[in-house]
């Protein structure tokens, strides 16, 4: 993860980070950030090492999830109103290099260039996160009764232009029940699907099964699938496949229906040309995979035991006090999503 924010930043983004941004020792032993904390800045961490530990439920002791080293970063949270069961604690002595939320937050909304770039390194950064849960799925205890979201979030995240344009180039598919794959483990994933009715089911390998990408790519679906457990679920306005345009890493994860369903399939081809020429659309697309990874990491900290797994992501991504501009957002967007379905003619 340490070479992500080099790789995905440009010079002139840098060099408006060192700007803003300010260093800090901190001791060993020091806790920077506590559960459910909201940050008041981004960190990168310069020098040391930091452990995220995850807050034990019900007499639960803490565990520890990833360990932090040179070059990752932490605190993004603040700027989704996502606050994380996550304890951030200095092992040794560390250098952070921050940058406040407040002078972020103005940045992200003034300079669309390097929003994009940014919304989509810290997209990578939770991505390479969740594949170091989801590799150890020993420690993971699963659901068989994950509840359904509406994700109208993600339409408030759109604009009416982002919509014409994914039904200018998607095509619906349909696609029935039961267990008609969507994406298949070790596969490639050629398109963005919008789910437009019904639902899919995420699943991912157990603790005694979990194989290399290029060996399941060439087994049956069917057969791995019995080796396979419910993460969670898709429903309508939800957006698969995201993650597939963050990197070309092999994954080990598939999304199969569990009743009728219906999506948008939009080609990897032409919304990875969009991605890299409209650089407003790429800030809004990277912000709506960066929404979509945190509420899979607080679901993933329900499986690990560290919180109540059917945590819902209007809990988890809006806050137990919902504002009236989340409550505006949403409204939004399921205003846009019933717009777009009327003009595909799969409502009235």
């Amino acid at each position: 993860m340490a070479e992500i924010l080099l790789r995905e930043l440009s010079n002139a983004d840098i060099d408006w980070m060192t700007s803003v941004g300010t260093q800090t020792q901190i001791p060993q032993g020091t806790t920077i950030l506590k559960p459910y904390e909201r940050p008041d800045a981004f960190h990168i961490l310069l020098d040391g090492e930091l452990s995220l530990m995850g807050t034990g439920q019900d007499g639960q002791p803490s565990k520890k999830i990833a360990t932090l080293v040179s070059g990752d970063a932490f605190g993004e949270s603040t700027l989704f109103n996502a606050p994380l069961p996550i304890e951030v604690r200095a092992e040794q002595d560390v250098r952070l290099f921050s940058i406040t939320q407040s002078q972020l937050s103005s940045k992200l909304a003034q300079d669309t260039t390097f929003s994009g770039h940014f919304y989509r390194a810290i997209a990578l950064i939770l991505s390479d996160r969740l594949r170091k849960i989801y590799a150890a799925p020993d420690q993971l205890r699963f659901s068989s009764n994950q509840a359904v979201k509406e994700a109208m979030f993600v339409f408030g995240e759109l604009r009416d232009s982002d919509v014409d344009w994914l039904m200018a180039v998607g095509q619906i598919q349909q696609y029935s029940a039961p267990d008609d794959f969507l994406v298949q483990a070790g596969r490639p994933v050629e398109a963005l699907y919008i789910v437009l009715s019904g639902q899919f089911s995420v699943f991912v390998f157990d603790g005694d099964h979990n194989p290399n990408p290029f060996a399941v790519c060439f087994e049956c679906p069917y057969e791995t699938a019995n080796t396979m457990n419910l993460v969670t679920n898709i429903s309508k306005g939800e957006m698969a496949g995201t993650i597939a345009f963050l990197d070309f890493s092999p994954h080990l994860f598939s999304i199969k229906t569990s009743e009728d369903a219906m999506v948008l399939r939009v080609p990897r081809p032409q919304l990875a040309a969009k991605l890299l020429q409209d650089m407003s659309f790429s800030s809004r697309f990277h912000r709506i995979v960066c929404l979509q990874l945190l509420d899979l990491l607080q679901t993933s900290m329900g499986h690990l035991g560290l919180v109540n797994i059917d945590t819902n992501i209007d809990e988890g991504i809006l806050g137990d006090e919902i504002d009236m501009d989340s409550l505006q957002q949403v409204s939004k967007g399921a205003a846009r999503f019933n717009w777009m379905l009327k003009q595909l003619g799969t409502i009235s």
